[in-house]
């Protein structure tokens, strides 16, 4: 099993559902973005940003490898299988790595498209995250701000008083479900170690990772050639 780890948060989960049972027609166009601060997020105790991150030997890219990899892989688990049209790649710092990236794609085996936009340029501060995902159908549309909690601290409360009811009830708690966000990583633990009882196959398979990083690769390529062009 690969970490796609942002198919586990519940918004994601809602919007499959309803994608799949037919409440917005067939999907048309994809909007999904996130824009956080990557490497240079303030850690709990202040140190220098590792080097790697910016040594392509190692990381193998920036923003689009880093944060990409999650947005392109949620085009694909609405979409299907997606083909590269147009790869933009943002240098505003001056990294050896990008830190913005825009993608065109299209689904080969649907009519839909999609627009990827990741950065590591703005900084994250708690409790807005921008992350979302917008689905255009032919009947509706779907946006994850619909689902996503509009109070993360309110959401907060109220999921640490219902652990605390089920705690004493006798009940099992919901771990971490009062961060919302980071509820996706337990349910996608729990999802597989239940793989691994019942010997079942993953909801995220190797190959759903090699997919995604094929998508990446032609989005690099593609990147690549565009800038010789207009250097000749």
């Amino acid at each position: 099993m690969v970490g796609h780890v942002m198919r586990f948060v519940d918004a994601i989960e809602s919007m499959k559902k309803k994608l799949e049972g037919g409440l917005i027609g067939d999907l048309q166009v994809a909007t999904i973005e996130e824009i956080v601060n990557g490497p240079f997020a303030h850690p709990r105790n202040p140190a220098p940003v590792s080097d790697w991150w910016f040594d392509t030997s190692k990381s193998g890219g920036g923003a689009l490898l880093d944060i990409g990899y999650h947005m392109i892989d949620l085009y694909r688990y609405f979409g299907g299988e997606s083909e590269v049209d147009y790869t933009h790649l943002d240098y505003r710092f001056d990294l050896p790595v990008e830190d913005g990236a825009t993608l065109l794609v299209h689904s080969s085996d649907s009519s839909a498209r999609g627009i990827v936009n990741v950065g590591w340029y703005q900084q994250t501060i708690f409790p807005r995250y921008n992350f979302r995902v917008l689905l255009h159908g032919s009947a509706g549309y779907l946006s994850s701000d619909e689902f996503i909690p509009r109070s993360l601290y309110s959401y907060a409360a109220k999921e640490a008083t219902k652990n605390i009811l089920r705690r004493i009830a006798g009940r099992k708690i919901h771990f971490l479900s009062y961060t919302y966000f980071y509820e996706s990583f337990y349910r996608e633990l729990e999802h597989f170690f239940d793989c691994i009882k019942k010997d079942t196959t993953p909801a995220v398979t190797a190959t759903d990772g090699l997919r995604t990083v094929e998508v990446i690769q032609k989005a690099y390529e593609k990147y690549r050639k565009a800038q010789k062009m207009r250097c000749t």
